[in-house]
């Protein structure tokens, strides 16, 4: 496929039956600052009025385009924008949620006047009707850090959750050239973000809440927990570990104390989703990963006393760090 270097961003938009909440998406991207830039409507098989509100934007935009494909899910609608995308920078926004006018013009100019790899910018969190429900904060803005320092952040931040998620930000395209959002799973964002940031030099911070996250009442992250969603962030907690292990130390024994929290927390709250089975499977989890905390990592009392006694018994430490927390 022939390059086009004039367009610099492109915006890739999934769309699955969204039909309520898509013409506001797509109007708030029509009417960014910015102008240099191209949208992909990945449409992944909507039974709904989607592809005809997404009709009538490309019939009056040629900046946007088009495509339909089988139902894959999210993941595999943004790995099919990643592949006809021609931008020099890359953008993903949900087509539930809506940008202020000046987040692609922000975004770039942080980006290119920093030589930046990704620039990221703060959040609001918004009801369907499109309330605030809260801002979330980068706790930090104009300034550089580095993709492990974001790593840290994502783990020890209070609202580390706004450097996880993919929505709020613009990346250089060679980002991607080898690197796709896994097929199929849930947690998406969550998978990939280890992957991506391990060996990025610079990200560009702006702590301006430009996107605005819809909360729809149906939407995975706020439906509730299942067993497939629980194994789902064991499982992208293991493929964390397992990237740190040899490649950096801190993050390593981060990513260990998080995934023991987790399991903790797990067996407390969620204990009526696990079978025996998985409880001793998380049993022996958690004993690994407590093998590898080095005597100079630095703990506070309760986690140690957690740590020692989920070695033991997760049941015991879970109860015991529930009353704790009361």
């Amino acid at each position: 496929m022939k390059e086009d270097s004039s367009i610099l961003v492109s915006v890739i938009v999934p769309i699955y039956n969204v039909e309520k909440f898509l013409e506001k998406c797509l109007l708030s991207i029509k009417n960014q600052t910015f102008r240099n830039y191209e949208v992909l409507l990945i449409d992944d098989g909507s039974t709904d009025n989607s592809k005809k509100i997404c009709e009538d934007f490309v019939k009056n935009d040629n900046r946007m385009k088009y495509f339909y494909k089988q139902n894959g899910g999210l993941s595999d609608a943004r790995n099919y924008g990643l592949k006809y995308a021609k931008g020099n920078y890359l953008v993903f926004v949900d087509s539930d949620d809506y940008l202020e006018e000046s987040f692609l013009a922000t975004l770039y100019d942080g980006i290119t006047k920093n030589n930046a790899e990704v620039s990221v910018c703060s959040f609001c969190l918004n009801d369907e009707k499109g309330n605030k429900l809260l801002d979330l904060s980068l706790n930090d803005s104009d300034s550089i850090i580095d993709g492990r320092e974001l790593l840290r952040r994502t783990t020890e931040y209070e609202n580390g959750y706004s450097y996880t998620v993919v929505w709020n930000k613009m990346y250089r395209r060679e980002l991607f050239k080898d690197l796709k959002f896994k097929y199929g799973r849930l947690y998406e964002d969550e998978w990939i973000s280890h992957h991506l940031y391990l060996n990025i030099k610079k990200v560009y911070l702006i702590d301006i809440p430009l996107y605005h996250y819809v909360q729809r009442q149906k939407s995975i992250t706020n439906s509730s927990l299942d067993f497939n969603k629980l194994n789902t962030q064991r499982e992208f907690q293991l493929d964390r570990i397992n990237l740190y292990r040899d490649k950096d130390e801190y993050l390593y024994q981060l990513a260990n104390a998080n995934y023991r929290s987790w399991i903790v927390s797990m067996v407390y709250k969620h204990k009526n989703l696990l079978t025996k089975d998985y409880i001793k499977k998380l049993q022996l989890d958690f004993r690994k990963s407590v093998k590898v905390v080095k005597k100079d990592t630095k703990q506070s009392v309760s986690r140690k006393m957690v740590s020692f006694l989920g070695y033991h018994n997760i049941m015991v430490a879970s109860f015991l760090r529930n009353l704790w927390l009361r």
